[in-house]
């Protein structure tokens, strides 16, 4: 298994399952792109690093934990306090499905359930909210050490 291999399946499974998705994006496809062209609602799939859960043996196999971001962006036209609400109830069931389709789903043979954690807080610009859902899943990397 190698890392970022997750990224791919989680982006096929959101758009099998998360209809109220325009756009199911990845890093690369929002590096360029303004705030004001953006696509909403849509998720964007972030990989949010890694850790060395264990190292095995003489050192060459690793288990690794790989963490995952899927941030819900909506846009709302409303200003003042009326926006921060109208995003909310507009990313609600959006985060709902994108939940439901990762919490406890299994990628491939080769990687680990993905396990809901503890995600950053929302954010707030004038006009969109991201509203973001944090995973991690697990795997084993092997190489070979000797020269």
């Amino acid at each position: 298994m190698t890392f970022l291999a997750a990224e791919p399946l989680i982006v096929a499974r959101l758009i099998e399952a998360c209809p109220s998705a325009r756009a199911v994006l990845t890093a690369r496809d929002v590096a360029e792109v303004m705030e004001s062209s953006q696509v909403s609602p849509a998720l964007q799939v972030y990989q949010d690093g890694w850790s060395i859960e264990e190292v095995i043996g003489t050192g060459d196999t690793s288990r690794v934990l790989e963490h995952w971001l899927v941030v819900a962006v909506v846009r709302h036209a409303r200003q003042g306090g009326e926006a921060a609400a109208a995003l909310r109830e507009a990313a609600a069931p959006l985060v709902a499905e994108a939940y439901a389709a990762l919490a406890g789903w299994r990628p491939s043979s080769e990687l680990g359930w993905l396990r809901p954690v503890d995600p950053p807080r929302p954010v707030f610009s004038k006009s969109h909210g991201y509203f973001p859902l944090a995973f991690t899943t697990r795997f084993t990397v092997s190489g070979d050490l000797d020269p």
